[in-house]
């Protein structure tokens, strides 16, 4: 058996290179909002009046009519190369958002409008799953939060 040698190559040695970003959540307008499933947080405008710091994970209590700006920032650790927010409907049955204004973006920042119908009555509902994929030469990290939207 004889000896091979190989110079200028480090075996077994892995690529170096960005890792995956990591630590996904969301932010409000102003910046709250840190890791943790129950930290994220987003920004309400309703009428053109503002609300920040509301916990994604809580109820969004609306009324009838509304009309419902959700700011959602993204937030990780890392760098990012790319971004892709998506919107899935999970349950609408009651008709209480009757329309979207966009299911996907492909900014660090999403600012979709939520259009209530509903009839006012009490305990009208739709869940909605946000989700969050950030892509870099790393890889894609993605995370996913269910939206709950409420009349009490």
């Amino acid at each position: 058996m004889g000896l091979h040698w190989q110079f200028g190559v480090v075996q077994n040695a892995a690529a170096s290179g960005p890792a995956a970003v990591s630590g996904l959540y969301i932010k409000d307008d102003v910046g709250t909002g840190a890791t943790g499933d129950g930290n994220s947080k987003f920004t309400k405008t309703i009428g053109g009046s503002a609300t920040h710091n509301v916990p994604v994970l809580d109820p969004l209590m609306v009324s009838a009519s509304n009309v419902i700006t959700v700011g959602l920032n993204s937030g990780f650790t890392g760098t990012a190369a790319s971004y892709a927010w998506t919107i899935t409907t999970v349950d609408n049955s009651q008709g209480l958002v009757s329309s979207l204004s966009a299911a996907s973006a492909t900014s660090a920042d999403f600012d979709p409008v939520f259009t209530i119908s509903g009839s006012g009555g009490s305990g009208e509902a739709a869940v909605y799953q946000l989700t969050l994929a950030v892509t870099n030469a790393g890889g894609t990290t993605s995370k996913n939060w269910n939206f709950m939207i409420l009349i009490p």
